[in-house]
C-alpha cells in the first residue's frame, strides 16, 4: 500500500501531525508513505521524527529566479515523479482545498481523502471529513485514521531528540551551570505578527525575574524574528543572555528547547516543541483559537485574556483595524499584563528553584 500525503502547513501543525504518521506505520502493513510539504523546516521535522519513506518539498521544486519554462518544467518533473509511484490513496491534509484534490485525481489515486464536505469537494475527494471549527487542530486531523479502520493513535505528541543534538545543545550551554535556563520566543510566523506580546512586555518580565533568581535567557526564533532578539538584549542590558535567533535550524531549535528549565513564548509552533519535548513552560495567548491551538501536554501552561472569545482564530474587526492601521497589538494580548506573566512564571518555577537551591 501506498499513500501520498499532502502537507503544506507549518511547522507547528507538523509536530501535532506525527502521532497519525506512527499510527498508519504501525497499524497498516507493508505501507509506504511519502509526504510532499512546503517549505524545509518541516521537511526537517519529518525527516528527524517521522518514519517516512520519500519527503518531497512543494515550493523548492524549482529554483525561486528561475525563469517560466525551467519553473514548468521542475513542476512538470515533479508531478510525474509522484505519478509513477501509483498511490492508492491521496491525502490532502489541507481544509477545502480543490487544488490538491483535483492533483491526486490525476495521480491516479483511486482513495482521495480531504476535508470539508463541499459539493465541489465531493465530485472530487471519494473519502471527505467534516471541518468541526470547535475541535481542536489534532483531532481534526485524527479523523483520517477510522478511513483506514485504525481506532486509536497517541494523544501526545512526543519528540525523541536525537543524541548528537542533545549533546550539542548541552555543549553550547555549558556555561550556564547553576543558573536557571529560561527559553524566549518573543515572534511568531512572520505573516502571524499579530499573535506577538509587546516586545516592551518580554523585557520587564525577564527583568523582573533577573531581579529575582539567577537566569540564563536563551533566545529562539527564525531569521525573521532577529531584530526581536536584538531589541530584548537592548532592554535588558546586564542580563544573561544567549540570542541564537536566526542561527539554528528547526531541530536545533528543537535540542536547545529540550534543555531549557522552563519556555516561554506566544501561540507558536515553538510552543508545540516544548510540549512534544516534555520542557515546562508557559505560552502567552492573544488573537488564536485556544480550542484549536492549545498545547496537548499538561507541561506548557496557558495564559489568555479570558474576556475574549476563546475560540477565534482571528482579530476582532475593532483590533484588527487599529493593527492595520499603525500595528497597534490587539487587547486580548495586551490584557494579558506583565505582573500577570511574572507571577505566574513564578509560581511554575517554584519546585524547579528548589531542586537547583536557588
Amino acid at each position: 500500500m501506498r499513500i501520498l500525503i499532502m502537507f503544506l502547513s507549518g511547522v507547528g501543525n507538523s509536530i501535532l501531525f506525527l502521532p497519525i504518521i506512527e499510527a498508519l506505520k504501525n497499524n497498516l502493513k507493508n505501507v509506504e508513505i511519502d509526504i510532499v510539504v512546503g517549505n524545509k523546516a518541516v521537511h526537517d521535522i519529518f525527516q528527524t521524527f517521522a518514519n517516512i519513506n520519500s519527503i518531497y518539498i512543494y515550493s523548492h521544486a524549482y529554483p525561486k529566479k528561475s525563469n517560466l519554462l525551467s519553473k514548468t518544467l521542475s513542476r512538470i518533473n515533479l508531478f510525474w515523479k509522484l505519478k509513477n509511484k501509483k498511490y492508492n490513496y491521496f491525502l490532502s491534509t489541507s481544509l477545502s482545498s480543490i487544488k490538491e484534490g483535483l492533483l491526486g485525481l490525476l495521480l491516479g489515486s483511486q482513495s482521495r481523502i480531504g476535508f470539508g464536505e463541499t459539493k465541489l469537494n465531493s465530485l472530487i475527494y471519494t473519502n471527505l471529513i467534516e471541518i468541526n471549527s470547535s475541535q481542536h487542530e489534532f483531532d481534526l486531523r485524527k479523523n483520517i485514521l477510522p478511513i483506514f479502520k485504525i481506532k486509536k493513535s497517541s494523544d501526545i505528541p512526543m519528540i525523541d531528540v536525537p543524541k548528537k543534538l542533545d549533546e550539542y545543545a548541552t555543549s553550547i550551554l555549558k556555561k550556564t551551570s547553576g543558573h536557571i535556563v529560561i527559553g524566549i520566543h518573543p515572534g511568531s510566523h512572520e505573516t502571524l505578527t499579530h499573535k506577538r506580546w509587546p516586545i516592551q512586555n518580554f523585557g520587564l518580565l525577564l527583568r523582573n525575574l533577573d531581579s529575582v533568581y539567577k537566569c540564563d535567557f536563551l533566545f529562539l526564533g527564525s531569521e525573521t524574528e532577529i531584530d526581536l532578539g536584538e531589541k530584548l538584549e537592548q532592554l535588558i542590558p546586564g542580563s544573561n543572555c544567549i540570542n541564537l535567533i536566526g542561527k539554528t535550524s528547526i531541530i536545533e531549535t528543537t535540542a536547545f528547547i529540550k534543555q531549557c528549565d522552563f519556555f516561554i513564548s506566544n501561540d507558536t509552533a515553538l510552543m508545540h516543541i516544548a510540549s512534544a519535548v516534555g520542557t515546562q513552560g508557559l505560552a502567552i495567548f492573544g488573537p488564536s483559537s485556544i480550542t484549536k491551538n492549545h498545547p496537548l501536554n499538561s507541561n506548557v501552561q496557558m495564559l489568555y485574556n479570558s474576556d475574549c472569545d476563546t475560540q477565534l482564530n482571528q482579530m476582532c474587526n475593532n483590533c484588527n483595524k487599529k493593527f492595520i492601521h499603525d500595528k497597534t497589538p490587539p487587547l486580548c494580548l495586551t490584557n494579558v499584563t506583565v505582573d500577570t506573566v511574572t507571577a505566574e512564571t513564578k509560581k511554575s518555577l517554584s519546585s524547579l528553584i528548589e531542586n537547583i537551591n536557588i
